[in-house]
């Protein structure tokens, strides 16, 4: 099995060894323009997913709360002011 330093962090595996293998050949043969449509749309997701949990807020709070899980904090102060 190859083994892709970095992709883990040394915890728990749910998957088994030959499926991972097959998963890692898949995303192989994926064209750079198939890469990056996926890349965009579990980016997508994952905002969806965040916003989700800060609904309850008003929408200046959560674009700053977004802008803050993805840059930083002084990077949200920088936008948002303080």
């Amino acid at each position: 099995m190859v083994r892709y330093p970095g992709l883990y962090n040394g915890g728990v595996r749910d998957t088994e060894a030959g499926a991972e293998e097959i998963w890692m050949q898949m995303l192989r043969r994926q064209t750079p323009g198939e890469r990056l449509t996926r890349a965009v749309e579990l980016s997508e997701a994952v905002r969806q997913m965040f916003l989700a949990n800060v609904q309850h807020l008003d929408e200046a709070t959560q674009r700053r709360r977004l802008a803050e899980a993805c840059y930083g904090a002084e990077a949200a102060e920088r936008m948002f002011g303080k």
